[in-house]
């Protein structure tokens, strides 16, 4: 019963016909892979001609991807490394230690545009003949929707930039793939997961209709400009956050719709640039003073374009540049903020994660991220790896984030990599901002699957050079509560006495001030997939509940 109740709670907030099309999928991988699906796996059609005249890509080349070694080519992806010249292990059955993203990643083909056109081309051909469709698990990695999408664009792109440039038989041969490709796709749209998944297949199938010929290609782009309408209304918050959360899942998002928009008419383009600015401002708000995007929920520095990249596209696309605002609020997402000369502190007061699609949230709500000088010194845990384990379940949880645990509890149940069952929901209760300093209250109530139930209120208060963090936290039961403050790797750390700590970043000199004794333990922080450090977390014991604390956070040298 425990096992089915747990299920239940995974998937009762999910739209009924998104759990019909997922045992639809499922049923229909089954008859293809049986001797009845035969027919559907040697069939063939025409090919399409490609148009006379092919859209170019938006953003630059990602040169960082490849690197050369004693004239060998390297994929550098995840914070790893593959050798990339013919022949290529494609499954990376040689790699004992390779993950499922780490996979997946491999057949996106990103790395395309940043090879010389030869190898390039040899690469594609390879690619071709090595991972033709409806093999056994095709929809685990090489024939995934999600990759389909990806690769199918770049591929698109590329010979969009090089076909002058390569042999005619070698362009029939990768054209032909790429329409074979987008059958599958448009026959395997992910409507089951909606999201940013979905965004990925309208750009794929936008881009289709554009770069061929026929009413076959026409319709793709029927199909995903009616796709796109729909989802532009459902996916996006009224402050302009992409439903998801995450930041950098938004200017991923972000990214693909400045894609869509290159390969729609003009008029068609403003009004896809125009809905999207105050998605820009996300964009520019929650950019930190690196110009790398916000860590909070799921996602990494450089997960997609960086944030003045994004801008720069939309820009380009006709859009009006945003400036980062002194003081942002973003009330349906639950993002707060402040900067100045001095730095850079963001606050989450919003829901842990979207309730149709959870996958991407985190225990974060009332955590903060704090730069100071350009530097970051508070920061959020990040995420290491996607897989099922003890890694994925660190990144995820409460214990790893800024804000405060109750008996060591996660806010929020969650399962395996991308599910989530009971669910906290935060929302900001007061917010004021003058032209310096801002006051923000946030407060969630958790209710744990055996019954536990914790209400936690949070109040921010301050400048980016000296804030004030109050907390009260209640609950069922009288149990523990810890405040924590994960660290930048490069900080160093002194205990000055039992609730004061001086902490240094190169130059920068902090002070902690806490009413209740300060504990250093050692942590690990994931700027990006495959990347962690070791750094410190400080962990402020409140005693047991009913509690109420405090602390400061001030730079002593300003």
């Amino acid at each position: 019963m425990s096992s089915l109740s747990l299920f239940w709670r995974t998937v009762r907030r999910i739209p009924p016909e998104r759990l019909l099309r997922r045992l639809w999928i499922a049923g229909r991988r089954r008859m293809i892979m049986s001797p009845l699906g035969r027919g559907v796996r040697r069939r063939r059609l025409e090919p399409l001609l490609l148009a006379s005249r092919l859209p170019s890509a938006v953003f630059p080349p990602r040169e960082h991807l490849v690197q050369m070694r004693e004239g060998n080519a390297f994929l550098c992806q995840l914070n790893r490394s593959w050798p990339i010249s013919s022949p290529i292990d494609w499954q990376l059955s040689d790699d004992s230690q390779s993950t499922h993203l780490e996979r997946l990643a491999f057949h996106y083909l990103e790395f395309l545009e940043a090879l010389e056109v030869e190898q390039a081309e040899s690469i594609v051909l390879d690619w071709i003949q090595h991972n033709p469709p409806w093999q056994p698990g095709y929809w685990l990695d090489t024939w995934n929707s999600y990759a389909v999408s990806i690769r199918s664009v770049c591929m698109m792109q590329w010979l969009a930039a090089h076909r002058d440039k390569v042999a005619s038989e070698s362009v029939e041969t990768i054209a032909g793939s790429v329409v074979e490709q987008l059958r599958f796709l448009n026959g395997n749209l992910e409507l089951d997961i909606c999201g940013n998944h979905l965004i990925k297949n309208i750009k794929a199938l936008l881009w289709a209709g554009t770069v061929f010929d026929g009413s076959e290609a026409d319709r793709w782009l029927g199909r995903g400009k009616s796709l796109l309408r729909k989802e532009l209304e459902s996916q996006f918050l009224a402050d302009g956050m992409h439903f998801e959360l995450s930041p950098a899942y938004h200017s991923q998002v972000f990214a693909d719709l400045m894609e869509c928009a290159s390969v729609l008419d003009p008029t068609e383009r403003g009004q896809l640039v125009s809905a999207m600015e105050p998605a820009a401002q996300v964009v520019a708000d929650l950019t930190h003073p690196d110009q790398r995007i916000s860590l909070f929920s799921d996602g990494g520095l450089e997960m997609a374009y960086l944030p003045n990249e994004c801008l720069d596209a939309y820009q380009q696309l006709g859009g009006t540049r945003p400036l980062a605002a002194t003081a942002f609020k973003f009330p349906e997402s639950g993002y707060y903020g402040i900067r100045s000369e001095t730095g850079y502190l963001a606050f989450d007061c919003g829901p842990s994660c979207a309730d149709s699609l959870p996958a991407h949230g985190h225990g974060d709500i009332l955590a903060f991220e704090w730069d100071v000088a350009g530097r970051r010194v508070v920061v959020d845990a990040g995420v290491r790896e996607y897989e099922t384990g003890p890694g994925r379940d660190w990144n995820r949880s409460t214990a790893a984030h800024n804000t405060v645990t109750v008996g060591d509890r996660d806010q929020c149940e969650f399962v395996k990599s991308f599910r989530v069952g009971h669910r906290a929901h935060g929302q900001c209760t007061d917010a004021e901002f003058d032209k310096h300093s801002f006051s923000v209250t946030g407060r969630y109530t958790a209710c744990s699957a055996d019954g536990q139930q914790v209400e936690h209120a949070r109040t921010i208060s301050g400048s980016p050079a000296s804030f004030k963090v109050v907390d009260s936290v209640t609950s069922r039961e009288s149990e523990p509560a810890v405040a924590r403050l994960l660290l930048h790797h490069d900080c160093k750390v002194t205990s000055v006495s039992e609730s004061i700590v001086a902490i240094e970043l190169d130059s920068i000199r902090i002070r902690l001030d806490a009413e209740s004794p300060v504990h250093i333990r050692q942590a690990q922080w994931s700027p990006n997939f495959g990347e962690e450090h070791k750094t410190i977390q400080l962990e402020l014991a409140y005693g047991n509940t009913p509690c109420n604390s405090r602390f400061t956070l001030t730079v002593e040298n300003e």
